[in-house]
């Protein structure tokens, strides 16, 4: 890839990208920058900093999704929600409402793993935030949900974040846990969440589950120790099949995520 600016010739790293159909957008993983790729030639452009952020902080966003010309990104050490306006070429950013100081102080102040769009909504998926912050874009409006919290601290086996891994099946997210034997499955249209432990499968691991795919009604998790688990969430006693691909030191995670893609399940170590 090419690069323009001040920018040439060094090197990039990203854990988040989108796509408009002309420019691939993301941000640096080591400092303050949002940079688009031009599809057509594969030429890197500076595009800006986000305002009010600090400009040396690695992971100041962990996740970005594209609605309606406005790309909006996940804050995992940030200070606020950060919205860029592909149209208007601007930054404009939300403060995050605060349910609660006391639920994410570990980690330093990690706040949100993932973003997800669902019809006139943004979704926040929380790192160590307490709850699944919900952004109406029509009313310009944050809602927390955190019926599932309660649920997931009586559980906790570890000091990692909530959740891992996300993926949409109909009118439903599943949200595989970090910090818990347990996904948690969030309804989009009567917004209740409902948690599903997934009994006798401690790890003894550091991080329990680090991702999850759906394919072909069966649900794909990877636990921190590299195991497959595969299941249709159906109930808490369902037949569960696992398969075993490596052993890693513990607290170290073997993979993350794992996608599915014509048949394969790919696993990233």
């Amino acid at each position: 890839m090419k690069q323009n600016g001040e920018f040439q010739n060094q090197p990039l790293i990203s854990e988040n990208i989108c796509d408009d159909g002309k420019y691939l957008w993301f941000t640096e993983y080591d400092y303050n920058a949002l940079f688009k790729i031009d599809k057509r030639n594969m030429t890197v452009i500076y595009v800006g900093c986000f305002p009010e952020e600090k400009f040396m902080q690695e992971r100041l966003f962990a996740s970005n999704v594209l609605y309606d010309e406005k790309i909006y990104f996940a804050p995992y050490m940030a200070n606020d929600i950060a919205v860029y306006d592909i149209k208007k070429g601007i930054f404009k950013k939300h403060e995050i409402p605060l349910e609660s100081k006391e639920l994410y102080t570990v980690y330093g102040n990690t706040k949100f793993f993932c973003t997800l769009a669902a019809e006139h909504e943004i979704y926040f998926i929380p790192d160590h935030y307490p709850g699944i912050l919900c952004y109406n874009i029509k009313e310009d409006k944050f809602t927390c949900f955190s019926d599932w919290i309660n649920v997931i601290e009586k559980i906790r086996v570890n000091n990692w974040g909530y959740f891992s891994g996300s993926v949409r099946v109909n009118n439903k997210f599943i949200f595989s846990c970090a910090c818990a034997d347990a996904v948690v499955i969030f309804d989009i249209l009567t917004k209740q969440a409902k948690v599903m432990p997934m009994k006798n499968h401690k790890f003894n691991y550091g991080c329990e589950y680090s991702g999850i795919c759906y394919v072909d009604g069966y649900f794909y998790l990877i636990t921190g120790n590299g195991t497959i688990i595969k299941r249709r969430l159906e109930n808490e006693y369902e037949e569960i099949k696992k398969i075993k691909l490596i052993v890693s030191d513990k607290n170290v995670v073997s993979f993350y995520p794992i996608h599915y893609r014509n048949g394969y399940l790919y696993l990233f170590p």
